[in-house]
């Protein structure tokens, strides 16, 4: 067993910072122009979404998962929320939401790993109709149960924007969507995923998005290791052709090209690779050789959780909902000055 605030032998405690990622909250829980709206939140997972809401000041009114630990991990940062677990579509969800005429968000975000191309390249149509078949359920929830607003995340794959694109199509008031990278947002990594919700909601977070946001790993992990250059994901790296057009000011006694200026995309001075729930990033030397795999709470860094955000108590299911959770910096982006 390992606690997320052990650091695999490396260092006893890490210096984190999420500066970059709330540079303008502080993280503390910002009041709403029109106040705070109940929030339900359908594959909460261990909370992204609704620690994003929380933050911009809204209340977590039920959280529902059907996996324990994750969802156990919820109750320990929104205690005060009705937790459910369930394997959804579930019978007596309609009996779990707030009644009619209800002020209340929907969110939800169906499981992704039958869709995303991170998950493997081998998925085949049975496998897609099973992913989408979720995606479907939900966002025919939407239009059924009455919510104020709603949110979508998922991965932005050709059946899921298709499906959005025909629901747009035929209830533009309803449905709205668009495929966002979270660097834009504050979010320290290149995380790409399509955000489907309420055309206010959805057009607002457009008009938030900024390339000149995007935070840099070092200033979010300023402790990182010494000889550490960059970090590196299962399918993101430094390359060799890179090493090669660089080794020679890696070789000299002096280096005459800063170090955050030989970084590619995933270096020190760039948003990380996408964290994932299937394996951990890894820093990285000049050669692109890894040094040591990223923390669990590094890995929350980059995801913009708060530092002080508990997690499963084994590495593998807190690395696992790390991974799987939609940045809180992306749920604050979209949940902030909510309107309906």
């Amino acid at each position: 067993m390992q606690s997320i605030t052990q650091h695999h032998g490396r260092r006893s405690s890490t210096q984190l910072t999420l500066k970059a990622a709330f540079s303008h909250i502080d993280l503390q829980v910002i009041p709403t122009a029109t106040g705070p709206i109940d929030v339900v939140d359908l594959f909460c997972g261990v909370g992204g979404f609704s620690e994003g809401a929380r933050l911009a000041g809204h209340r977590v009114l039920l959280a529902v998962d059907s996996n324990k630990s994750a969802l156990d991990a919820h109750k320990l940062n929104h205690p005060s929320a009705v937790h459910e677990l369930a394997i959804l579509p579930a019978e007596n969800l309609r009996q779990l939401l707030p009644s009619a005429g209800a002020k209340w968000h929907l969110h939800g975000s169906p499981p992704c790993t039958k869709l995303s191309r991170a998950g493997g390249t081998n998925r085949s149509a049975a496998d897609r109709a099973k992913g989408l078949f979720l995606v479907n359920w939900f966002l025919d929830l939407v239009a059924e149960v009455g919510c104020t607003t709603w949110s979508m995340e998922q991965v932005a794959q050709e059946d899921v924007l298709e499906e959005l694109a025909a629901r747009q199509k035929a209830a533009p008031s309803l449905y709205a969507y668009h495929v966002v990278n979270m660097a834009h947002f504050g979010v320290p990594q290149e995380r790409k995923r399509v955000i489907a919700g309420s055309p206010v909601l959805v057009s607002r977070m457009q008009g938030r998005a900024d390339p000149l946001r995007a935070p840099r790993v070092m200033d979010v992990i300023p402790d990182h290791p010494a000889l550490a250059v960059g970090i590196k994901g299962r399918r993101t790296t430094l390359g060799r052709e890179w090493y090669k057009k660089h080794s020679k000011a890696f070789q000299t006694p002096v280096n005459k090209i800063p170090m955050e200026l030989r970084m590619k995309e995933g270096g020190l001075s760039r948003p990380a690779p996408t964290v994932l729930a299937s394996s951990p990033l890894r820093w990285v030397d000049a050669t692109g050789k890894t040094i040591v795999t990223l923390s669990l709470k590094e890995h929350a860094a980059l995801q913009s959780f708060p530092p002080d955000y508990r997690f499963s108590r084994l590495s593998k299911h807190a690395l696992t909902e790390i991974g799987n959770a939609i940045p809180p910096r992306m749920a604050f982006e979209l949940m902030t000055d909510w309107r309906g």
